[in-house]
């Protein structure tokens, strides 16, 4: 699988994830263990691109929602 479909997999995960972590918070449920999994997936989303990175290739990740996925929760 090339890096980019890794990437466009992980993007769309982060942005389910967001939504998951939306929902619990608006029932009030514990958001701590939904943050936990997008930090690892942030994490992996950061190893499968940074090859591309150090070539000086330039990708661009279109995730609307990843620009929020690293506000703390306040759960």
């Amino acid at each position: 699988m090339l890096p980019e479909d890794r990437a466009m997999g992980l993007e769309l995960e982060l942005i389910e994830l967001a939504h998951e972590r939306d929902e619990a918070a608006s029932e009030g449920a514990r958001t701590a263990p939904i943050e936990a999994e997008i930090h690892e997936v942030l994490d992996e989303l950061g190893d499968t691109m940074a090859p591309a990175a150090a070539d000086g290739s330039h990708v661009e990740i279109a995730a609307p929602e990843a620009g929020e996925l690293d506000r703390p929760s306040l759960t």
